[in-house]
């Protein structure tokens, strides 16, 4: 257990597991019968005038912290994932090979975007358009920015019209 824990720690282990239980939102019955106790004795323990009500609180702490640093730890490994499907993406997006039409790439880029929740790809009327809400525009833009700021100006230059008539 975590050093945070030491009113908990000083407790018996039938204590302990009702402290638990309480934290991760069983009910008083559910902990007595877990705990072999009765469930006047229970609500003396982990109802908020108790006298264990401290420890409750303690490890209902305990567990959200503990879930913050899971989650944290799963955004980590979802941006690493964004970044390299984005990569892989956009070199798509600027090879040369004609058995991959040029539609599906837009439809790959925009899905992965709507999931993102960067930008969402209006197709509508053979229009594309990217509709984005004011308060995100500007943060994202610069998420956007960043991810393509690896991009060489003659790779930019192959994308344009102008450059594929020549």
């Amino acid at each position: 257990m975590s050093d945070k824990l030491q009113r908990y720690r000083q407790l018996t282990e039938i204590k302990q597991k009702a402290i638990r239980l309480k934290a991760e939102g069983e009910t008083n019955e559910v902990i007595s019968v877990e705990t072999g106790t009765p469930v006047p004795t229970v609500e003396s323990w982990v109802m908020p005038s108790g006298r264990y009500y401290d420890a409750v609180l303690e490890y209902k702490a305990f567990l959200a912290e503990k879930s913050m640093g899971m989650t944290e730890s799963l955004m980590e490994v979802a941006v690493k994932d964004a970044v390299v499907v984005w990569d892989r993406l956009k070199s798509l997006a600027l090879s040369q090979d004609p058995s991959i039409p040029h539609h599906v790439i837009l439809g790959a880029i925009d899905s992965v975007l709507d999931r993102a929740g960067v930008a969402r790809v209006s197709k509508t009327e053979g229009k594309h358009t990217l509709s984005v809400s004011d308060d995100d525009r500007k943060k994202r833009f610069a998420e956007l920015a960043d991810l393509q700021a690896d991009l060489k100006p003659e790779q930019i230059l192959r994308l344009t019209p102008i450059a594929k008539q020549q």
